[in-house]
């Protein structure tokens, strides 16, 4: 086993606590692609309420994967539309039949 070193960083919005460490992996004899592997991991540790919560199950089970794979990919789809709309200015639009629908981000 190898020791794990980790920096912490905390931010601080409301009522809402996230920590945040980068891990580096010291040297051993485990498997070079795993070392790899985790030396790239970030931890989160982030309080979420029962509405998020249930939206991370939600995608979980209609994907099939992890809680955590489903909050990677949630959080991949929310950067998608925030840099469309927020950075670039792009306008983001759900269209069904007839009706169109403009996606904006405050």
């Amino acid at each position: 086993m190898s020791a794990a070193r980790g920096r912490k960083d905390y931010e601080s919005s409301g009522d809402t606590e996230v920590r945040t460490e980068s891990v580096e992996q010291g040297e051993s004899s485990v498997d070079p692609k795993r070392q790899l592997a985790a030396a790239s991991v970030t931890r989160l540790t982030v309080n979420i309420g029962p509405s998020t919560a249930e939206a991370l199950r939600m995608v979980a089970d209609n994907e099939g994967v992890t809680v955590t794979e489903a909050l990677r990919r949630l959080v991949s789809y929310g950067e998608l539309l925030y840099r469309a709309v927020k950075v670039d200015g792009k306008d983001v639009l759900f269209r069904e039949g007839k009706e169109t629908q403009q996606v904006l981000i405050a």
